[in-house]
């Protein structure tokens, strides 16, 4: 291992000399804001409407991204399991970021949606593809960053919510924000129960009149808090702290096609999330440096199984970068990166860990307004082995010289290792397991005008394809009789996605509509024995066709939106015998605003699955049918 971190701090170290011995400019002091970049050249970035969080503050990130987003979204259940597939890939093949900080699980490899309160978020941005690689490897399908930022502003606000659903469903949402010029600090605290139990048509025992039964044993309750500390002493210089704590319990309800007693199952998950963030402005460039920990526990309890397990991981990351102009044309960066993971789990024969450093450069060249080239490279050790270098490049092209009309393509290589449950759960553990390696191509044209003072258009077509191979699954063992992971598949997953957005704003009308358009083919090229019937056919749970339109209309301080979603069917066997069918859902919610003694107060009254629709994500996870939420927000 030594001699690997030798090779890649040797690396660093010739990249950092190449920027610093090119010519100096003194400057002025720059004054560095905490920003984010919307758009990646040559890559498909999307972001969820600022709108749509806030109108939305009271749900889960699930919830969120299956309205407002071209991800499938695997839901269990109001408030159970929730995973997404990306452009066709698994679960584990989306990396989800937050403020920079990879919180996927290391036992799983993926996040579960469900527990994520939206309340604490300011920003979801998706990467889609190759994108993801700027972020870190191994995110096959894409990313989805989560952020909070300060605002700068010098004022003292304090925000309290309450929100009351169906199904005796409660939430409370309290958030404290102090700021100075040079300080800035925000608490918020989150509090969510429900008994969650809702009706449902059971069709498992009658599908053509189904009688009407109670979801039983579903019942869930979360506490949240996230403190963020900012602190800007200079005009080169910016600190932040950001921790996040959380306790998530909930009964797992048994299939509709299975009898068990309610609260059999149970889960509760406690974690630790902190990162800091150092900023510095220098004449040559701006240094950042981050240190970040992460810690999970799971416990897991069956009575009938007599099962009671308890997980942890602890994960540890640290990470340097160096931006720089060079020649007015060149943006220059360069980074190093350590990751370390333990692992305690009573289902692992001995505590694990893992430690990677990885090592990227890379460069954006604007050749002219019209033609711009990012390019990257990343290199990854892991346990003393090299992975294979991931490089990506990416292309802007401006068709038009009077028009926002753009040209963009990219292609990118990516690996995804092995969870460490897939490498090392008792008994069922492969160690042999190869690391699983895609290859992303993409291009699309991105169109933006405005008409007017008040009118603006963008529409954006994309069509990709994705390679992945060494695919790891599941699947029962002949000889050892019980279900192991194997790198047995090969999948493609290509198709289109098309987006829209339109917004009018004039004196007090302001008007937006967003609608995205995908279409997903994601095929298994591989068969591992002679039976395997699932050659050349559509992945299961990854549906063909999606399609969302959203509303949102401001009148004064009167506000609606309306939300309609389209999710196509979706394959339950290999051999794509069985499926659930389409559905759509329509979410409706109405509010206005006021201001009383300078107290600025707001009421929401919301209709989710506004037509009552009853249906099912997963096989005989029934969903709530049509469903009522007022929440009040009173600020001061």
């Amino acid at each position: 291992m030594k001699k690997s971190c030798c090779t890649i701090l040797l690396l660093f170290v010739f990249c950092m000399n190449f920027v610093f011995s090119q010519k100096i400019v003194e400057i002025e002091g720059v004054t560095i804001s905490d920003t984010r970049i919307d758009e990646v050249s040559g890559y498909k970035q999307s972001t969820i409407d600022t709108t749509a969080i806030k109108n939305n503050s009271a749900a889960s990130l699930s919830s969120l991204l299956s309205m407002h987003s071209p991800l499938f979204i695997k839901s269990y259940g109001q408030g159970a399991l929730a995973t997404c597939s990306f452009r066709g890939t698994g679960a584990s093949h989306t990396k989800i970021m937050w403020n920079g900080v990879d919180i996927n699980s290391p036992m799983l490899g993926q996040t579960d949606f469900s527990v994520v309160p939206v309340f604490i978020i300011d920003n979801v941005t998706l990467n889609h593809g190759g994108s993801s690689v700027f972020e870190g490897s191994g995110a096959l399908g894409g990313s989805i960053n989560l952020t909070n930022s300060a605002s700068w502003q010098e004022k003292t606000k304090l925000e309290f919510g309450q929100g009351i659903s169906s199904f005796n469903t409660y939430n409370t949402m309290l958030l404290f924000q102090y700021g100075k010029k040079k300080f800035q600090s925000r608490t918020r605290f989150v509090m969510g129960i429900s008994e969650n139990e809702y009706p449902f048509k059971n069709i498992f025992i009658d599908r053509d009149n189904p009688p009407i039964k109670y979801r039983k044993g579903a019942g869930y309750n979360h506490y949240d808090i996230v403190q963020e500390l900012y602190f800007k002493p200079g005009g080169k210089d910016v600190f932040s702290l950001k921790a996040w704590a959380q306790r998530y319990y909930r009964d797992i309800a048994a299939p509709i096609s299975v009898t068990s007693r309610p609260g059999n199952e149970c889960q509760e998950n406690i974690s630790l999330r902190a990162v800091v963030d150092w900023k510095h402005s220098l004449s040559m460039g701006m240094v950042k440096a981050q240190m970040a920990f992460v810690h999970d526990f799971l416990n897991y309890k069956d009575d009938i199984s007599n099962i009671d397990s308890d997980n942890r991981s602890n994960r540890w990351t640290s990470n340097v970068s160096y931006n720089k102009n060079l020649f007015g044309f060149i943006d220059f960066s360069s980074g190093i990166r350590y990751e370390n993971i333990t692992v305690k789990s009573v289902n692992y024969e001995n505590n694990k860990s893992r430690n990677e450093i990885s090592l990227f450069s890379g460069a954006e060249v604007d050749f002219s307004d019209a033609f711009l080239v990012r390019m990257m490279l990343r290199q990854r050790v892991v346990d003393n082995d090299f992975i294979p270098l991931i490089p990506t490049l990416g292309v802007d092209i401006r068709l038009l010289q009077d028009e926002e009309i753009y040209f963009k393509a990219n292609v990118s290589r990516n690996y995804h290792l092995p969870s460490m449950n897939d490498l090392y759960w008792e008994l069922a553990g492969n160690s042999d397991l190869k690391d699983e390696k895609g290859v992303s191509v993409e291009s699309g044209i991105l169109y933006k005008k405005r008409i007017g003072k008040s009118l603006r258009v963008e529409t954006e077509f994309t069509g990709f394809y994705n390679d992945i191979d060494n695919w790891i699954i599941w699947l029962p063992d002949s000889v050892k009789s019980y279900w192991t992971p194997r790198n047995i598949r090969n999948a493609v997953s290509k198709g289109v996605e098309a987006t829209l957005k339109i917004q009018y704003k004039n004196n007090d009308i302001a008007i937006s509509h967003n609608s995205s358009f995908s279409f997903t083919d994601a095929r298994n090229n591989k068969v591992f024995n002679t039976d395997d019937a699932s050659y050349k056919k559509q992945l299961i749970y990854v549906p063909k066709y999606s399609f969302g339109s959203h509303l949102n209309v401001n009148v004064k301080k009167t506000f609606l939106s309306v939300d309609y979603v389209y999710t196509g069917k979706r394959y339950t066997a290999t051999d794509n015998l069985r499926y659930m069918p389409a559905y759509f859902l329509t979410d409706f919610s109405v509010g206005t605003k006021s201001n009383i003694w300078k107290t600025d107060c707001s009421i929401q009254f919301k209709i989710n699955n506004v037509f009552g629709k009853d249906y099912q994500v997963v096989a005989w996870q029934p969903m709530p049918g049509r469903s009522f939420s007022v929440s009040m927000k009173i600020r001061y």
